[in-house]
């Protein structure tokens, strides 16, 4: 039973308060536990070329992290909304919650000492009720293709070349106890590297994917929602910051590094930019969320990154600073790795 004080603007009943709660979104950090076992079968020719076939299943746990509280957005009711019910286009989610999560009788187990929870205030502790109904174990059969282009001079420090690699996945998919699905999932991500002098290089790459559940009205499984920020996509950005509520189907990546290298030292600077949608027509370039920095490389037989990225604040929920070096202190991050970011 979830126990709380829930204030409905036109009134209702039982199914009013369940429709307010059904069509809500739940943003929350999550933890994901996955095991996986995989055979892959690879063909390479002409040096450059690799085509890859690789079969897999997979059995996952996503929870929310308890030390963090859930955002709680329910969708606004209008008179005479009772009794409606919503599809997964516009509400993102399946009905979360069963007949045993409500308790209309006033007959429930709640007591003095059990915690009660105003729902109305946007956000939500992690009890065990709410562990219990956001946590989902899903199990999967996947078939991957992955064709390859490869005609990089260095593949951890490339000069010159490109990369191509085209990947498309099928996958039956089942949430235990709620439903199943099967999923359709592509991507294509290019680099490009063009030496400009001696000493300096223009690095480029784009990535873009969609995947799309193939049974009408099922939910997207979470592991195929497309999600960016860190240091893979977007420095400067929290690492999956950039996502939307009921998951992204569509996602773009863009980034460019324009690097200069003098003996063991180089410089750096790069701008990334990414954004993901629920459906193409609300694909937008306006609507992108920026990173960019600067960073150092020292090469001791491989590149050692250190990179300072800055967000252009689109994600920031808190309150500016007045001053321009303090907003711009509240959007950084450091990043130390080895090889160079892409």
């Amino acid at each position: 039973m979830l126990n709380g004080f829930l204030f409905i603007p036109f009134g209702g009943g039982e199914a009013t308060i369940r429709q307010y709660i059904n069509t809500a979104t739940f943003n929350y950090l999550a933890v994901e536990h996955l095991w996986k076992a995989e055979a892959t079968l690879t063909k390479g020719w002409r040096e450059i070329y690799q085509a890859q076939v690789s079969i897999s299943g997979e059995d996952s746990r996503t929870r929310p992290d308890p030390s963090e509280r859930i955002d709680y957005a329910p969708k606004p009711l209008e008179p005479g909304d009772e009794g409606e019910t919503s599809s997964d286009e516009t509400t993102g989610a399946d009905d979360l919650f069963g007949d045993s999560d409500f308790d209309f009788s006033g007959k429930g187990n709640f007591s003095a000492q059990d915690e009660v929870i105003d729902y109305s205030d946007g956000k939500i502790p992690v009890t065990a009720d709410w562990l219990r109904i956001l946590t989902e174990r899903e199990r999967s059969v996947n078939l991957k293709t992955e064709f390859l282009r490869d005609s990089r001079n260095d593949p951890f420090a490339p000069t010159r070349g490109a990369l191509l690699r085209l990947t498309g996945l099928y996958a039956y998919s089942f949430t235990l106890g709620r439903h199943q699905t099967y999923v359709i999932d592509g991507e294509a991500a290019f680099t490009y590297y063009q030496p400009l002098s001696r000493r300096l290089v223009l690095a480029l790459a784009l990535q873009g994917g969609g995947a799309a559940s193939l049974r009408e009205g099922r939910l997207l499984p979470q592991k195929y929602w497309s999600a960016y920020g860190g240091e893979g996509s977007v420095r400067g950005v929290e690492y999956e910051a950039i996502h939307v509520p009921g998951g992204g189907r569509l996602g773009l990546n863009m980034r460019g590094e324009l690097r200069y290298q003098w003996n063991s030292f180089g410089l750096v600077g790069f701008w990334d930019r990414a954004q993901v949608w629920r459906k193409p027509s609300q694909a937008t370039w306006w609507g992108m969320v920026d990173g960019y920095g600067v960073g150092l490389r020292y090469v001791l037989g491989f590149p050692l990154r250190l990179d300072i990225a800055f967000n252009d604040g689109s994600l920031n929920n808190e309150p500016d600073e007045k001053q321009w070096w303090r907003r711009l202190y509240q959007r950084k991050q450091l990043y130390f790795s080895i090889g160079q970011a892409f």
